[in-house]
């Protein structure tokens, strides 16, 4: 195309405008950042009480070489912690000058975990940086830090505010009075994030599935002792504990051979503490020699 101004090539194929020899990218206004895949380099074997750097492959586009936003943040799938009993730590990378990518996982559980080459780890997603802070004096004792944001959250701030769960307002409302905006938004967002990992009420305890516990008693028999006369000070408070331990999910109706007797114990508080006799128990079980956990 022409103009007073000279000539325009216009390369589709680039995404670029050609104006009197400079390159102008083409941006899509509105264009939806997409969420790249994150796959296993090669096949690896997690030991045990372990951790490992492994390497990925983020997947690549067309497009990358014009990108202007190359620095991702890769994240777990739900589907990869689904399948694997294992933990993955979030990182940063860059997708333009990085050929592969480092991925941290850890195996906290009693036997390996083997993963094949090609298969999905987690996502990757295109970051804003916000900006670098510099501490030192000198520019060779300057170290920085870059703090990011995801390219959907500032669509999000204005939204947190009713997005916290209502059990978490107290916590913000106590923590964020000498935060400032960017600050106090950013607890919650990370609030919102992991809102799972506190309790709603006195009944929500929680459960995990990454560790299972075993009593190794070999083959002695079931130990099964009656229960204890419950003192005249605890009457009537006996069975209201064992109910409200039921309904936490604590414990659960039970015809196991094995049986051990419940102490309560009054707290400072005035509250009763349930505590079980497990002297007998602890008498026959095996006690475990493990290592300790190799880090690599």
């Amino acid at each position: 195309m022409q103009d007073k101004g000279g000539s325009a090539d216009i390369m589709l194929s680039k995404g670029v405008i050609c104006l009197n020899g400079v390159d102008i990218p083409c941006i899509k206004v509105g264009e939806t950042r997409k969420t790249r895949r994150v796959k296993s380099a090669e096949d690896y074997c997690i030991p045990a009480h372990s951790e490992l750097v492994i390497d990925a492959f983020i997947e690549r586009a067309e497009s990358d070489d014009t990108d202007t936003h190359t620095t991702v943040i890769i994240e777990p799938t739900e589907t990869f912690c689904n399948i694997y009993p294992l933990s993955m730590a979030a990182s940063l990378s860059d997708y333009k000058y990085n050929t592969s990518h480092k991925i941290r996982l850890l195996n906290p559980h009693a036997e390996p975990v083997n993963i094949k080459q090609d298969v999905t780890l987690g996502s990757a997603e295109t970051v804003d940086l916000l900006g670098m802070f510099y501490d030192g004096d000198t520019a060779h004792e300057q170290s920085e830090t870059k703090l990011f944001t995801s390219h959907n959250s500032t669509a999000r701030r204005h939204e947190l505010q009713h997005t916290v769960p209502s059990h978490l307002e107290d916590m913000v409302n106590s923590i964020a009075v000498e935060m400032s905006e960017v600050e106090r938004e950013q607890v919650m967002c990370t609030l919102e994030k992991y809102q799972a990992a506190f309790s709603r009420n006195e009944l929500d305890l929680g459960i995990t599935n990454m560790v299972e516990h075993t009593i190794d008693v070999g083959d002695h028999r079931p130990i099964k002792q009656p229960p204890r006369r419950v003192p005249i000070a605890f009457a009537g408070e006996e069975e209201a504990v064992i109910k409200q331990m039921e309904k936490q999910g604590i414990i659960r109706p039970s015809t196991s051979p094995w049986a051990s007797p419940i102490v309560l114990v009054r707290k400072k508080s005035g509250k009763i503490r349930p505590c079980i006799d497990y002297r007998r128990l602890n008498g026959i079980n095996h006690k475990g020699r493990l290592p300790i956990a190799e880090n690599k």
